[in-house]
Order: structure tokens, then sequence, then C-alpha cells
């Protein structure tokens, strides 16, 4: 083949390459962002807000409830009773996650264990985030206040506060035992669930809720 015409099919290669024609402009034109998951859908964007209650940690926390609640009646407490005390244990440790989620967002950023965190990859914005975890607390402490008592919706208030500024702001930017003493915010769901039952909060729930404080240091191998 003649070398120009050699040098001229290349340069039609090249010049339809270069705008997005061809299998390589194709390619070029194509190549999407790092974590990139497709359009913004609203099932992916209530996925992300889910995932920034931090559902594995109220599964846990409600553990608890149940238990506590069944033998402050020693017995099976009204049906109804639980429900309501389960969703807002539910609803106020799901707040706490997203202000957690808020608080610790620029130290997510910088470690591979987070990187798929909403707030991380953009599934949700830091002031959306702010804004739902203020409206779950608010929703929270009036589902607990309305539907089970006045007592259960402060101790909801002070869950919140417990994991989201003194866990979350105070322990974890001081100390490395930050683990050991927040474990304190994940007694509430007992007190609580003693509170819903007996209206009151009594020495054996104050036992319980050590007790569960305790089961959480030995965890970390520092039981006292």
């Amino acid at each position: 083949m003649n070398p120009l015409d050699t040098a001229a099919q290349s340069g039609r290669s090249a010049s339809q390459a270069s705008h997005g024609h061809g299998a390589t402009g194709s390619s070029i034109g194509s190549v999407a962002p790092v974590g990139y998951e497709g359009p913004m859908t609203a099932g992916r964007k209530i996925k992300a807000y889910v995932a920034l209650t931090k559902p594995r940690i109220i599964e846990l926390l409600l553990v608890a409830t149940v238990p506590t609640m069944i033998f402050a009646q020693q017995g099976m407490p009204n049906f109804w009773l639980i429900l309501n005390t389960l969703i807002g244990g539910s609803l106020a440790a799901g707040a706490a996650g997203a202000f957690n989620c808020y608080i610790d967002r620029n130290e997510d950023r910088l470690m591979k264990r987070t990187a798929r965190r909403p707030l991380v990859t953009g599934e949700v914005g830091d002031r959306e985030a702010l804004v739902f975890a203020w409206v779950l607390s608010a929703v929270a402490v009036a589902w607990l206040t309305i539907g089970v008592s006045v007592l259960c919706g402060v101790l909801g208030v002070i869950a919140i506060a417990l994991y989201a500024v003194f866990y979350s702001i105070i322990l974890k930017r001081r100390t490395a035992q930050n683990i050991v003493w927040g474990g304190i915010a994940g007694c509430m769901p007992v007190l609580i669930g003693w509170a819903a039952v007996r209206g009151t909060i009594e020495w054996p729930a104050w036992c319980c809720s050590c007790s569960s404080s305790c089961g959480r240091r030995r965890t970390t191998g520092r039981c006292p």
C-alpha cells in the first residue's frame, strides 16, 4: 500500500476516535467514574437514606429491648406497647446513626472501610443528611412520647445525644477507648424498655443496663 494512503487512513481513524465514533471512541466516551452505579433513582435514594441509619446497629440495640420489657412485666406486655417502643427506639437509633454519619463524613472519606457510605459516594448530600437526622429525631421523640410515655420520650432524647454528641463528637476525637465508653449509649434501649412497662426506672433496670455495658466492654477486653 502507498505510504501516503496509509497515513491518510490512519488520520481518518484518529479523527473518528476523537469524535466518539468507532470502537475506540465509543469505549473512551462510555468510561464511568470509579464507584458509579447508574442514575440516581428513587429506590437508590431511599436505600441510601436507610444506610444512614445504620440498620445493623439498630438490630443489635433492639435485641435487648423486648427481653427487658418481658422481665419488667414478669410476663408478656401489651403487643401495641411493644410495637410502639420498638418503632420509637428504631427511629431514635436511626437518627443517632444519621448524625454520626454526618459528623464523621470527612473521616469516612479517608478510609476504605467507610468508602461506600452514602455521604462518601455522594448519594446523599451533607445538608440532606443533617436535615434527615433532625427530622428523624423529632419523629422518634414524638413517637415515644405519644405512643409510649413522656419518660420514654425524654430517654430517647438522651439516647440520641449520648451517641451523637458524647460518643461521636467528644469521645472519638479524644480517646482510643471511645468504643468502651460509647457503649453507654447502647444501654439506653434497656432503660427505655423498662420505663415503657413500669413507667419509671427502678434499680433492676440500672442493673440490666450496667450488665449490658459490661458485656460491651468485655468484647474489647476492658471490663472493669
